[in-house]
Parts: C-alpha cells; sequence; structure tokens
C-alpha cells in the first residue's frame, strides 16, 4: 500500500477490483444468485417488460394481418363482379403496417395487368415544378 502525503491531505492509494459478473441469458432460468437484490429486480422488470412488448407486437401483427386478408377478399370480390359485368376495373391499394409495405393491384384492365401502380397510387406526391417569378 503506498501512501501520498499533502500538506493539506493524506490518501491512501489502493488499488480498485472492479469484478465482471456475466449472466448467460440462453438459459430460461439463469442463476442469478450472485446478483445484488436491485439488480435481480431490474433485470426482471426488463424481462417482464420486454415480455409484454413482444406480446403487444404480435397482437398488433395479428390484427394487421385479419385487416390485410379481409381487404383482400373483398377487392377480389369486387374484381370479380366488375368483370363479371363486363366491366374493366382496377383496384389498388398501398398499406404500411408492422409486417412492412403491401403493394395491391388488381383487376383486369390494361393498368392492372401492368402490374405496376402510379405514383399518385404508391401515396407518393407529383412532381410538379412549380416557378414563382418576382420583380
Amino acid at each position: 500500500m503506498s501512501e501520498i502525503k499533502n500538506d493539506n491531505m493524506d490518501m491512501d492509494l489502493k488499488p480498485q477490483v472492479i469484478e465482471k459478473k456475466t449472466l448467460d441469458l440462453t438459459q430460461s432460468n439463469p442463476d442469478m444468485a450472485e446478483l445484488s437484490e436491485e439488480t435481480r429486480q431490474e433485470l426482471s422488470r426488463q424481462h417482464f417488460s420486454n415480455l409484454i412488448e413482444n406480446q403487444r407486437k404480435q397482437v398488433e401483427a395479428a390484427i394487421d394481418a385479419k385487416i390485410l386478408e379481409t381487404k383482400l377478399k373483398t377487392m377480389g370480390k369486387q374484381t370479380g363482379e366488375a368483370i363479371d359485368d363486363g366491366a374493366d376495373i382496377t383496384i389498388s391499394n398501398v398499406k404500411e403496417d408492422v409486417m412492412g409495405r403491401t403493394e395491391i393491384i388488381m383487376g383486369n384492365s390494361e393498368a392492372a395487368q401492368k402490374g405496376k401502380l402510379t405514383r399518385s397510387q404508391q401515396g407518393k406526391r407529383g412532381s410538379f415544378l412549380g416557378w414563382i417569378f418576382g420583380k
């Protein structure tokens, strides 16, 4: 142990040992016996918070999937009815949700047969360039 003397104070310089503990989170019940109570409580809080968030995402994805399924059935039925009536039809829809971006185009028209959405069908603004002239 070394001591440093100063006119105003005495200090002991002791090496501090910082112990790093690792926790194997790949186990279903990791051994947390060596962790402090505070650390165990915080890990438990985070664990349950993550479980709740995952369940929320699963519910949201299930709802989005059901909405997409219903939308596809409705659009398919409307397309079929229009074709049966001898009409040309194009139905399009773009949706972004937790599953990603879904672009739908149905019908028997030339536009539908191309299978490509226009910029407005994609939800993009036009490329109009306006000029303002001043005096």
